[in-house]
């Protein structure tokens, strides 16, 4: 008796820590380890039923804990919540391992995709925000570390994720940004070369005029005297 309640416990521990291994897979986005982690939980259940005789409804309690956890990972409730009750629907009419496993493992390999695209959209969008917010503050110190801190992110992966979207660095697109509106400033005030390298944190007005001569091909003070006919209408 006493060897029976031991290995029933046994088995409990095990599957109370494969579930929440899975939990932990879906926080994760591991999609890889998730089809054999979904296994595990569904034989480990059934094996912890006295008759071993598994139906959909036993997993129910499962699927819930995957929803929560696909909410802790990102995903939005009423997303989680709509994925939930359509596997509790389908659950409720099979009553065999194979037919559970089939429906678990399907949903929650698509519940993975709809997290990893509910990440890349909420990427995208802090990516942005980012972007927007260096466009109107050119005339502010801007560093990589400082957008970091603001927007959240580590600094590495902003450096990398904003090259991904937008096809270059951030020094590069603030270089670029503020040389635009140093273009515009040359034309519409009376500001000196020097004035204009200052307002945009150049280093000095050398270093401003090198770097808007390797943009435009024409030196601030030829751009001034002649006029943008040189240049792309971007500017």
């Amino acid at each position: 008796m006493g060897r029976c309640i031991s290995v029933s416990a046994q088995r409990a521990e095990l599957l109370f820590q494969q579930e929440n291994a899975l939990c932990q897979q879906i926080i994760d986005s591991q999609a890889k380890e998730l089809s054999v982690s979904v296994e595990e939980c569904i034989k480990l259940t059934a094996l912890n039923l006295p008759d071993k005789t598994l139906t959909g409804n036993l997993m129910l309690p499962l699927c819930g804990k995957i929803a929560a956890a696909a909410i802790q990972a990102g995903l939005d409730k009423a997303v989680a919540y709509q994925w939930l009750n359509q596997l509790s629907v389908e659950l409720g009419a099979v009553a065999s391992v194979k037919a559970v496993h089939s429906i678990i493992h399907k949903a929650v390999l698509e519940l993975s995709r709809s997290i990893s695209q509910s990440h890349a959209d909420c990427t995208f969008d802090g990516i942005e925000a980012c972007r927007r917010y260096i466009q109107t503050h050119l005339e502010e110190e801007l560093s990589l570390q400082s957008l970091a801190e603001r927007f959240d992110y580590n600094p590495s992966y902003l450096c990398r994720k904003f090259k991904q979207v937008y096809g270059e660095n951030i020094s590069t697109f603030i270089r670029r940004s503020r040389l635009k509106l140093s273009a515009i400033q040359l034309q519409t005030t009376n500001h000196s070369i020097s004035e204009v390298a200052f307002l945009f944190h150049f280093a000095n007005q050398s270093h401003f005029q090198k770097a808007f001569k390797d943009e435009y091909g024409v030196t601030p003070l030829r751009f001034r005297t002649q006029g943008p006919t040189h240049l792309s209408e971007d500017v």
